[in-house]
């Protein structure tokens, strides 16, 4: 297992995601006593989170790196998954990198708006942009609905 990012919410909830070679968890934990809120889980092939954040009204965002999320599959991706504050998927969104390139998202902020904004590093070339280097960064924007600006 490899436990990869935690937060708290307003309320001083912990909330944390961990994986291990074909499974995500995203757990919430009291904070008073310890005990376990909720646990999802979901199948993933050679996953890694690499963030958990937390917006105002305690929602939780994932930002997962890995070869496949549930039933789509290809090297590289990126996937970001929004849960609400019982613990329900919201959304979950991929993006899949050219054959044999992979995308890696790293931190994450909300707008003043709600719009969540991801950055990362990739060896592929995105869209119109020009891959200048081995690796470039990305910035790819979210509305709180899960849809890629």
């Amino acid at each position: 297992m490899y436990c990869n990012s935690i937060a708290t919410n307003s309320t001083n909830e912990i909330v944390f995601s961990y994986s291990n070679d074909t499974t995500v968890y995203h757990t919430k934990i009291s904070s008073t006593d310890g005990s376990e809120l909720w646990n999802i889980n979901f199948p993933a092939h050679v996953p890694t989170v690499n963030k958990v954040i937390i917006d105002s009204e305690n929602n939780s965002y994932l930002m997962i790196s890995s070869n496949g999320v549930e039933s789509t599959s290809g090297d590289g991706r990126n996937s970001v998954a929004k849960y609400d504050n019982t613990g329900n998927r919201v959304w979950l969104t991929d993006q899949l990198p050219a054959a044999g390139k992979y995308l890696s998202s790293y931190d994450a902020s909300f707008t003043e708006n709600g719009d969540f904004i991801v950055v990362g590093e990739t060896d592929s070339d995105l869209g119109e942009s020009v891959l200048g280097g081995n690796l470039d960064g990305f910035l790819m924007s979210y509305t709180q609905d899960g849809v890629l600006k």
